[in-house]
């Protein structure tokens, strides 16, 4: 299957999550993503995140994304990302995530995933949820500059709720400007489950990141 034929069928499982979601509102994440290689196994980066809400005519908050990865098998890794969270009139966030990661690639196809540990500090009177989160993602190995991906992100509920309370789905597609630009745009159809009232969002995600020499 050619690339133009992969990425024709990310979007269009693009548009078909959009048309079938009854969405409460559409949201945009935009950033920029400044990553470093310290060595052969361990690697930094640095992400500022702008959102819009209220289909993307307004701004919701902004995070700065800060993590350290490191190699420690031949297909796995660990990763420690701190997000701060600056919420305009509703108190700052901050997030602690402990990911094992795992990735293999095959002939056309890669196989990405983790296991996220979600740690939610509660600071300023604010008390947020800690989950444990399974991402799964499917890239689509091409010859040329766009690869296509899909992927889900179950979310289950800690703080003695023991259920699950949210679910990404993700189509994808990744653009190579250069050997040091990547622009990637992805589709987050999120909903919640067992939650009343649930909530439905179409979230798009921009990301041009930057890898230093």
């Amino acid at each position: 299957m050619s690339a133009r034929s992969l990425t024709l069928i990310s979007l269009l499982c693009l548009f078909t999550f959009g048309l079938q979601a009854q969405i409460e509102d559409n949201i945009i994440w935009a950033s920029v993503k400044l990553q470093k290689k310290l060595d052969q196994k361990t690697s930094v980066f640095f992400e500022p995140i702008l959102r819009l809400n209220e289909d993307i005519s307004a701004y919701e908050n902004s995070s700065i994304d800060i993590a350290i990865k490191r190699k420690i098998l031949k297909d796995f890794s660990l990763q420690f990302l701190a997000r701060t969270w600056f919420v305009p009139d509703a108190g700052d966030r901050q997030f602690l995530w402990l990911d094992l990661s795992y990735a293999k690639s095959f002939k056309k196809l890669k196989v990405s995933s983790y296991l996220r540990y979600h740690w939610a500090l509660d600071i300023e009177g604010r008390t947020d949820a800690d989950f444990l989160r399974w991402k799964a993602n499917l890239f689509f190995l091409t010859k040329g500059k766009l690869q296509p991906f899909i992927g889900i992100e179950p979310w289950f509920r800690l703080n003695g709720a023991g259920e699950l309370q949210r679910v990404r789905y993700e189509p994808g597609i990744n653009y190579k400007i250069n050997k040091a630009l990547l622009l990637t745009a992805k589709y987050w159809w999120e909903e919640s489950i067992n939650l009343e009232p649930g909530f439905k969002f179409n979230i798009y995600v921009i990301t041009l990141t930057y890898t230093l020499p």
